[in-house]
Formats: structure tokens, C-alpha cells, sequence
């Protein structure tokens, strides 16, 4: 406990830290692209977006990340930190795990299944899952925006015990089931965030193609906007590039390689559809911008997927999506954490700007590193 509480003590001194940083950079660059904006050019705007990275990274203590900004004419620009494993720095071509922004791509899979016909947003749970709690009245969409009230069990303090003293284990659906508790209310009755929803998500997709969830997302997103390093990361495909997750196993400050220190196939395989799609920064930024400019769904869908509720916190949620306010702008995107990997995707509407940070550090908020990047994309000229 005594570890727990040093390592929460330290991870809210980085974030204090982090956040000043930022803002002096921020403040820095603002008044020099003010001073000589005539003056300014991609090369400029390339190095100052670099300078955050690289800054933010050494003072969140973060082992490595990787960054990708899509401006509104389409032009990216990728920059890279740090180390993917030891020995190795992290390029381009290193992918991280997303954590929950996996959420927003098994939303998009099960919105184009409702395009064609093949799900209803109004089917009840009790089609497929006729024992569990409220199945009669729980739908397709209160699984998507976490008003279905179905228990988390990964949220519980015994879980990360449980993965941890069986490493090699391949967690089913079943066994998250049977860890489950009593509900957290009747449907539709309020709004937690639970994991459970997207983890049935994906048990449904595969009912209504039987076929993989790993198959049907390819099919459906990933090949028809050629992200061909995206893929789901219950499993490590041959040849590609997969940071290392580093944790602070004891709280001390030193961070351990651990996914080269045991097997992580229970941490992968218990986030599911909820939390196990693995993307490079490019690839993820790709996916997120052209979900956003209308590539990905057709209008119903994405009128669907925007359809918000109230979070108890002030932000809004829809299908798999974040609706957030940071400093006025509106940014929609997720922010997404699994063991050893840190990550946030938005994209800003008003600006038509789509950001993404992926980092192999442990429970960090990047979202500031997002915002921070994102003030400087929209006021240094391109």
C-alpha cells in the first residue's frame, strides 16, 4: 500500500510539473510566432511541435512517445522521443498499445454493421446474453455510451493481482463474467464508465459475422484506409514494431522493461475490444481524422455516434467517443491507459486538426501534451 501511495504521490507531482512546463513552452513559442509569424515556416512549425515533445517526455519521465498532428489540408507531421526498448529509440514505425481509444474503433465496427443491416442499435442484450443482469432492457447503444450499468471487473483492486499470478492466461468473455458484481444501476438509470459494454460489443460482433472481432475490425476499418500497422493486440503479428510497456513495479521511480520481463498475454487478452487495439501514432491519427472528416461512416452512423449523454464529471460521451472542452476548444477523441502504455487522440473541430500521442509509460495523462501541440499547430503558421 505504502508503494501504491508513492507512486500516486509521484505521478501527481509529474502532472503538476509537466503541466507548467507546458505552458511556459506554450507561452514561449505563442510570443515568438506572434513576434514573426510572416516570417514562419514548416520547418519552424516542425522543430517548435518537437521541442513539446521532447520536453514533455523527459519531464513526465516517459521512456518513450511518439506523436502525429493531421492538419486541415491533410498534411501531417510525426515526431518521435525517447526509447521503444532498451537499446532502441522509437521511430515512426514503433506501435504503442491505445488502451481505451480501442473504444472508439470497436464503436465504428459495430456502427458499420448497423449500416449494412446486420445490428440494430435498439437490440437488446438478451438476443445474445439472455442470463446476464437486465438483459432484457440493456441495448446495443447503452453499451456504447456506458449507461448500461453492467460491474467492471477490471476497475476492481484484486484484478491486476489476478493477471499478474497468471501471466500466460487467455481471459475469455466468460471468465470477465463471472467476476462480475451487481450492477451499478437499472439502464438507462445514470452513467459509469465500465469496460464490460465494449467486451460484449465484441462478443456480438462475432456472433452476428462469425467471424474474429480481429477480423471483422480489419475488414470493416483498418484495410479500407490501408492502416496496415493497426492491428489487434490480443496477438503480435510477424514484423512489426511493438514498444516495450514500462512500469515502476515497487513505487521507487525506477522504471522496468516488464513486457520483456514476463509474458503480458493476460493484460492484452483481458482488454478485449475494450482497450487491446495496437496503432502507431500515424496510423491512429490517420484513423481519427478520417473518422472525423466523414471517410469512415456515413452521416446516419455518425449522427449516431455523436448522439451525446451527460458524463457526471461535465464532459459528454457517445458511441465509443469523448466529448471534451480544453481551454474552449471542443475536442472530440478518447484518452486510452493499459499497463505500460499511456495514449490521447483528439481532434479539434473548429481547427480541423486531428492530434495523437502514444507513450509506453504507465498511467500518465498525455492529454496535456495533446492540447499543448495542438495550441501550437494553430498558431504558428504552416
Amino acid at each position: 500500500m505504502e508503494n501504491h501511495e508513492n507512486a500516486k504521490k509521484h505521478a501527481i507531482e509529474l502532472n503538476l510539473k509537466t503541466y507548467y512546463l507546458l505552458l511556459s513552452i506554450s507561452i514561449i513559442l505563442f510570443k515568438y510566432s506572434t513576434i514573426s509569424a510572416q516570417n514562419q515556416s514548416g520547418s519552424h512549425l516542425d522543430k517548435s511541435l518537437q521541442v513539446v515533445l521532447d520536453s514533455a517526455r523527459t519531464s513526465m519521465e516517459i521512456t518513450g512517445a511518439a506523436a502525429c498532428v493531421i492538419f486541415k489540408d491533410s498534411s501531417m507531421w510525426q515526431g518521435v522521443s525517447g526509447l521503444a526498448r532498451p537499446g532502441s529509440s522509437v521511430s515512426t514505425n514503433t506501435a504503442f498499445e491505445l488502451g481505451s481509444i480501442s473504444k472508439i474503433y470497436t464503436a465504428t465496427t459495430v456502427l458499420k454493421l448497423v449500416a449494412e443491416g446486420r445490428l440494430n442499435l435498439d437490440d437488446r442484450l438478451y438476443t445474445w446474453f439472455p442470463n446476464l443482469p437486465s438483459s432484457e432492457s440493456n441495448t446495443i447503444t447503452q453499451l456504447l455510451n456506458h449507461t448500461h450499468g453492467l460491474h467492471d471487473p477490471l476497475q476492481e483492486s484484486d484484478f491486476v493481482p489476478a493477471i499478474m499470478g497468471t501471466p500466460t492466461k487467455i481471459w475469455t468473455l466468460d471468465d470477465l463474467l463471472t467476476k462480475m458484481k451487481d450492477p451499478y444501476f437499472e439502464p438507462g438509470a445514470g452513467w459509469h464508465y465500465s469496460n464490460t459494454g465494449f467486451h460484449i460489443l465484441g462478443a456480438i460482433i462475432e456472433a452476428v459475422t462469425d467471424s474474429t472481432f480481429s477480423d471483422v475490425l480489419s475488414t470493416q476499418v483498418l484495410k479500407s484506409l490501408k492502416l496496415d500497422n493497426t492491428w489487434y493486440g490480443a496477438h503480435d503479428p510477424v514484423g512489426k514494431e511493438l514498444a516495450v510497456a514500462y512500469i515502476d513495479p515497487f513505487g521507487s521511480g525506477d522504471l522496468k522493461p516488464v513486457s520483456l520481463m514476463m509474458p503480458w498475454t493476460a493484460f492484452r487478452t483481458s482488454a478485449g475490444p475494450a482497450g487491446a487495439v495496437v496503432s502507431t501514432a500515424s496510423d491512429a491519427a490517420q484513423f481519427l481524422h478520417g473518422l472525423m472528416t466523414g471517410s469512415v461512416l456515413e452521416e446516419a452512423e455518425w449522427n449516431r455516434m455523436t448522439n451525446w449523454v451527460d458524463r457526471p464529471d461535465g464532459y459528454k460521451y457517445g458511441a465509443g467517443l469523448l466529448h471534451i472542452k480544453n481551454e474552449g476548444r471542443f475536442l472530440l477523441g478518447h484518452k486510452g491507459n493499459s499497463a505500460g502504455y499511456s495514449a490521447s487522440a483528439f481532434h479539434d473541430q473548429s481547427q480541423g486538426v486531428t492530434i495523437v500521442v502514444l507513450t509506453n509509460a504507465h498511467a500518465v495523462d498525455v492529454t496535456p501534451i495533446v492540447t499543448t501541440l495542438l495550441q501550437i499547430s494553430t498558431r504558428i503558421e504552416r
